[in-house]
């Protein structure tokens, strides 16, 4: 069971930032008595982010980290005989389209870009037909409880990129920043009233936990069967879905940037259907599709469909 392909980087070297940038603000709905700026990086990458109220910033919460634009050389050795077999050239393709690594990497972080020694990158920026065979209809994702495709539609492919470039990472990441708020805030919350009315709503198919959402089914119980609390008097919640849209900064040169979103759709996880009630099972059923294509929606208002 070895496999045949060996990865390593020829050196390693530890981050050397050690204060944030600045944070550029967003608008989110949502917060405060009707609105208020934040900062995007850390509404994108709370948790390694954190807020300095001394100094009204953004924070690292553990420095140091990776500056934007460092460059790593990675050496990938494997038999000369297997690179069709392996398919090597799809995985660098989609290595450089959608690779991110790290902590938050599906919120943008950890975006990277792969080229050879020659500075040459995989075709996919040039050429977004290339990607149409790596996508399914979003419906019959649906029918798997995990990533494992590029989502399509009647329009194409479930991708999605910024009208306008941006100069740096950073603006692109504001702009993920903002159109997360945008497709988030779109779904309806307001069914759930944490512990007094703890039942699923549009938002839930998005992520899970949502914040003071807390759904019984998905939330600890203690040795009696009873739900936990917390001390803020909410529901203690256990369960965990990912999200199925990705984002990513796409570096187009060294002063052009593009935020990107791709959603690679699943199912509601078995796991999380295991413990539902029927009333909860048939609202999945009637809902699903419907909640996601509200989503694509918003994406298609906010953003461009990718066209290579």
């Amino acid at each position: 069971m070895k496999s045949p392909v060996r990865i390593s980087l020829l050196e390693w070297r530890s981050g050397d930032g050690e204060q944030w940038p600045k944070d550029p603000a967003v608008c989110h709905p949502e917060v405060g008595d009707g609105g208020r700026n934040v900062g995007a990086h850390l509404y994108l990458g709370y948790g390694p982010l954190g807020y300095d109220r001394a100094a009204r910033r953004t924070k690292l919460n553990r420095p140091s980290c990776v500056k934007p634009g460092t460059r790593l050389t990675m050496r990938i050795r494997y038999p000369g005989d297997l690179r069709e077999s392996l398919r090597l050239d799809d995985i660098l393709l989609l290595w450089d389209a959608f690779g991110t690594v790290g902590s938050r990497q599906r919120n943008g972080w950890g975006s990277f870009a792969v080229s050879d020694a020659h500075g040459q990158s995989p075709p996919m920026l040039h050429n977004g037909q290339s990607l149409a065979r790596f996508t399914r209809e979003f419906e019959n994702c649906l029918c798997e409880d995990w990533s494992h495709s590029i989502g399509r539609d009647r329009q194409g492919p479930l991708i999605w990129v910024s009208r306008e470039p941006f100069e740096n990472w950073s603006e692109a990441m504001g702009e993920l920043a903002r159109v997360k708020i945008a497709y988030r805030t779109s779904l309806s919350i307001a069914g759930n009233n944490d512990f007094s009315r703890p039942v699923i709503d549009e938002r839930h198919f998005l992520a899970y936990p949502v914040t003071n959402h807390g759904v019984l089914e998905w939330s600890g119980r203690d040795e009696r069967g009873r739900p936990r609390i917390t001390s803020r008097g909410q529901l203690q919640q256990t369960a965990r879905l990912a999200n199925q849209l990705f984002s990513k900064v796409i570096a187009e040169s060294a002063s052009s940037f593009r935020a990107l979103v791709a959603h690679l759709p699943h199912g509601l996880p078995h796991a999380l259907r295991a413990g539902l009630g029927r009333e909860s099972l048939e609202l999945i059923e009637r809902c699903e599709k419907a909640v996601w294509r509200k989503v694509h929606d918003v994406l298609d208002k906010e953003m461009q469909r990718w066209s290579g």
